[in-house]
């Protein structure tokens, strides 16, 4: 487990001023918008008997337990016990854990680890063509695999010449080599292979790509959950077609081990 790491836990979207809860990493979390509409993350447990505060509702910049009606701030302290009387003071133990978390490129980034705010790795830093000039698709499923074999399986040049031999991948031969150098840094890494593609064949991609158009595949990995795949058929010129998979895989429990959450733009 790789534990002091921004982790891209949900899209942007999903998380209202209604309590989501995410479960990552075994553990589970709540997710709300405050009153500023800023994103605030607490272990989903409430410290007096344990209920799920993902079921309770927000109020403003808090969140209320469902079970007691205690109110926690944003900074998990609570700061009312409705059954109490009002100048009983609040046990100093009355906290729920926090997090950190930032919004950023269409995802919520949440830190698990224990690492000071100026230790912490940056978020990565995607193409910026992704977000002004493509059209997104967005969808998310769980998958019963592990997170770092579904994340191998994005990042492999070698499978297009089987998985994909009815599409983009036609007529690439099987027995073709593939070679490629890999550019990395501290938190990514990136590579690009170049295939001659679809051959004589009489697809709708030959087609509309007039003849045998050569595709290229860049893929990316940035730690420690997310991939990238960047696929470009045809020319430089009129009737290309560029796709970007933007893929968080996100480590859920023993038994669901990762969770895709996809973002698909193509030009």
């Amino acid at each position: 487990m790789l534990k002091n790491f921004w982790y891209a836990c949900e899209f942007s979207s999903v998380v209202t001023h209604q309590p989501t809860q995410i479960v990552m990493l075994n553990q589970r979390f709540v997710l709300y918008r405050d009153s500023q509409g800023q994103v605030v993350a607490l272990k989903d447990q409430c410290p007096h008997r344990g209920a799920a505060l993902s079921l309770g509702w927000v109020e403003g910049d808090c969140i209320r337990c469902p079970y007691h009606g205690w109110k926690f701030q944003s900074d998990g302290r609570c700061i009312e016990i409705p059954a109490n009387a009002p100048e009983t003071p609040i046990p100093k133990k009355a906290i729920a854990e926090t997090y950190p978390v930032k919004e950023s490129q269409g995802f919520i980034w949440l830190f698990y680890g224990d690492l000071p705010e100026a230790e912490r790795h940056p978020l990565p830093t995607f193409p910026a063509y992704l977000f002004s000039d493509m059209h997104a698709a967005y969808n998310d499923e769980i998958e019963h695999a592990n997170y770092a074999r579904l994340m191998e399986v994005n990042i492999d040049f070698a499978h297009v010449v089987a998985i994909h031999r009815k599409s983009f991948g036609q007529r690439v031969p099987m027995n073709k080599q593939i070679r490629y150098q890999v550019q990395e840094d501290d938190w990514s890494g990136v590579a690009k292979f170049s295939y001659d593609s679809l051959g004589s064949s009489k697809t709708i991609l030959n087609f509309l790509l007039g003849g045998r158009p050569e595709f290229t595949t860049t893929l990316t990995y940035y730690l420690p959950n997310i991939t990238l795949a960047e696929i470009h058929v045809g020319g430089k010129g009129r009737g290309a077609i560029k796709i970007g998979i933007l893929v968080a895989y996100l480590p859920i429990d023993e038994k669901h081990r990762g969770v895709n959450a996809f973002s698909i733009a193509t030009s």
